[in-house]
């Protein structure tokens, strides 16, 4: 007896082709992160899952390191992923400042262009059971740069100032939200645009 398969319209094929094509270019695009670090706690908690937009300001070609074409530049306030060249493994950080600005920290606030950032004070309870791998400092305050609200960790008197840098164009100073133990642009300097391969678009919201 021979089974006879049921037909298959040309929309069907369509839609199937793109179905596939966009399940194959997906993870070239969007990407999910487990955190394994504590730079940018509280905002982020080691063992948080996170999306990242790997196409919001450089859209490469799939699976390659090719730039396709550039349709925005990080600005101050964006929690991004960076890869610095000398890493195995990305970091998440915040943009502070871009090229041509001035940057500058005083007891913990940071100074854009010459202007002290909001702050706004924090009693850190939501975290007394946060686990102490987050390394998490002694004291919290709501930041806001680039009209995003973030939270920071710090403690009194540990890495609390810099003096003024003026960030090259075509890079940006980044910081860990985590302000004591982060690895960011205190130590290694402003990064260049080419090494923020994305920009968190989903993450838990903790305030």
């Amino acid at each position: 007896m021979c089974l006879r398969l049921p037909k298959v319209g040309r929309k069907t094929w369509w839609t199937a082709g793109l179905l596939t094509a966009v399940l194959a270019l997906a993870p070239s695009y969007v990407r999910a992160y487990k955190l394994a670090g504590s730079s940018d706690a509280p905002t982020l908690l080691l063992g948080d899952r996170v999306w990242v937009n790997l196409a919001s300001y450089d859209v490469r070609l799939p699976y390659a390191d090719v730039v396709l074409f550039s349709p925005a530049t990080p600005r101050p306030g964006d929690l991004v992923l960076v890869q610095w060249p000398e890493d195995a493994q990305p970091m998440f950080k915040r943009v502070v400042a871009t090229g041509g600005d001035r940057i500058a920290m005083a007891d913990h606030h940071l100074v854009l262009n010459g202007q002290r950032l909001t702050y706004a004070a924090h009693d850190g309870r939501a975290f007394a059971a946060a686990p102490p791998e987050n390394l998490l400092g002694s004291d919290f305050e709501v930041e806001t740069i680039g009209g995003v609200d973030h939270l920071i960790s710090f403690t009194p008197g540990t890495r609390d100032s810099f003096v003024e840098v003026r960030v090259p164009e075509g890079q940006c100073y980044v910081l860990g939200d985590n302000r004591d133990p982060s690895r960011d642009s205190r130590d290694r300097g402003p990064v260049t645009c080419a090494c923020i391969r994305g920009r968190v678009v989903s993450a838990p919201h903790r305030r």
